[in-house]
């Protein structure tokens, strides 16, 4: 059994969560719970949640959530150096999917279904070149945008409900 995982790491902590929504183009978002637990935020995206859990992690942020977002489109979270991703890691489907933004632009997008590639845009990052699964570059990119390991015992999760709808998980053209 694996991990089913769709969200965006950032490598900027935000202290004001509904600025971090806003930002996002997530809407006008309400605290729903301060003491979201992993299992709930990792399983959102099977079970058609709509939430989004925001936890801070090393010196970054990590968003779990159903609802697309674009971090192309989010110039000041990647302005002056700073780094986001998109992901969906679906270890039980086979579907594993980043989109890589640095300094307010994109940079890598990679798409795979079943081991036929999909997409795979960019120049391949320094830890794609290693001979990792899929889901480990994922993890990897995870721990160099947010600074901390994946496998690090996460603090408590702020839980917000979604203020748009579920878009499919998609790279921009």
């Amino acid at each position: 059994m694996g991990f089913n995982l769709v969200g965006v790491a950032l490598s900027e902590r935000f202290i004001d969560k509904q600025a971090l929504c806003s930002l996002l183009g997530l809407g006008e978002v309400a605290l729903v719970d301060d003491h979201a637990i992993f299992e709930n935020a990792s399983s959102s995206y099977a079970m058609g949640d709509q939430d989004i859990y925001i936890t801070e992690v090393g010196n970054g942020t990590l968003i779990t959530t159903a609802v697309y977002i674009n971090v192309a489109d989010v110039g000041p979270v990647t302005e002056n150096g700073g780094k986001a991703m998109r992901f969906l890691l679906g270890d039980t489907t086979g579907l594993y999917n980043f989109f890589y933004a640095e300094n307010g632009k994109g940079k890598r997008s990679f798409d795979i279904r079943e081991s036929i590639i999909i997409d795979d845009r960019g120049q391949k990052l320094a830890v794609e070149t290693q001979g990792k699964d899929p889901s480990n570059v994922i993890f990897d990119l995870i721990e160099e945008i947010t600074g901390m390991s994946f496998w690090s015992p996460l603090k408590e999760m702020f839980k917000f409900p979604a203020a748009i709808p579920v878009l499919p998980f998609s790279v921009p053209e």
